[in-house]
């Protein structure tokens, strides 16, 4: 079996991009492709694991267009420590590479915020959101852990928001990159 790169997985989503309608067919062509690419993790690297202390997880950008659409990055989530509820503000698709990223997801009701179930997604699998789902990101294991995000955009660069589950009180939600 052939080597799938960055570069590769990157000419494959802008086809898929500019040929799908709808953010919910572009999840669906985007999954396949972003499992293949997380298989063939010879494009990782050591300091893709380096994360935010503060933040407690790392952004490593792989790719993003000049007009801040399709960004690929690795993300480097420390042990214990994970991201509050979210949206994306644009789709998203997550791929495992290394260890196991829990998503809860959540569904506001009102000012509130319910949680509607949970994912874990190790090596290999894949998880995908529309632009308004919200969902919180562990990780419960002992070691640095890895995935692969694909989003239609920039995060910086999107209405992203958090929430605080307790208040469902909302407020930006920008991101440090490594």
């Amino acid at each position: 079996m052939t080597n799938y790169r960055v570069v590769d997985f990157v000419k494959d989503l802008r086809s898929v991009a500019s040929q799908a309608a709808g953010e919910a067919a572009v999840v669906e062509s985007v999954r396949p492709l972003a499992e293949r690419l997380a298989r063939h993790a010879s494009w990782v690297r050591p300091e893709y694991y380096e994360c935010d202390p503060t933040q407690g997880f790392g952004v490593h950008v792989l790719h993003e267009e000049p007009d801040h659409s399709l960004w690929v990055i690795a993300a480097s989530w420390l042990p214990q420590r994970g991201a509050p509820p979210h949206n994306h503000g644009t789709w998203a698709v997550v791929a495992g590479v290394d260890g196991e990223e829990n998503n809860v997801l959540w569904r506001r009701h009102g000012r509130q915020l319910k949680r509607q179930g949970a994912e874990t997604i190790g090596p290999g699998q894949v998880a995908a959101f529309l632009s308004n789902a919200i969902h919180s990101v562990a990780n419960e294991g002992v070691r640095t852990s890895l995935s692969l995000h694909v989003y239609g955009r920039n995060l910086n660069f999107a209405e992203r928001s958090r929430f605080d589950p307790e208040t469902g009180a909302e407020a930006p939600f920008p991101l440090k990159l490594q």
